[in-house]
């Protein structure tokens, strides 16, 4: 439900960009169209401090949340984006 919301905004965040934008001029869009390997590292580190979160009482219950808000929303709202505007390649 949480990663479909995020979709829908983005999909409402497209209705308010003007007609002219261009999508691919964006680094922030660009950048999670074609991820790297920093990407991967990142993905992982966050995957990584998610598990230890969740395997240790000690540690933060919010910990895992924020791991996964940090590594999903920003490919997600690209997603709603891209689909508002009828980017799907």
């Amino acid at each position: 439900a949480g990663a479909a919301l995020v979709v829908l905004i983005g999909v409402l965040a497209a209705a308010v960009l003007p007609g002219s934008y261009e999508l691919t001029d964006n680094s922030q869009i660009t950048a999670r169209i074609s991820p790297g390997l920093l990407d991967l590292v990142a993905a992982q580190a966050t995957g990584l401090a998610g598990a230890v979160a969740l395997t240790r009482r000690d540690v933060a219950a919010v910990l895992p949340g924020v791991a996964i808000a940090i590594s999903l929303v920003p490919p997600l709202a690209v997603v709603g984006i891209c689909l508002g505007r009828g980017a799907f390649d």
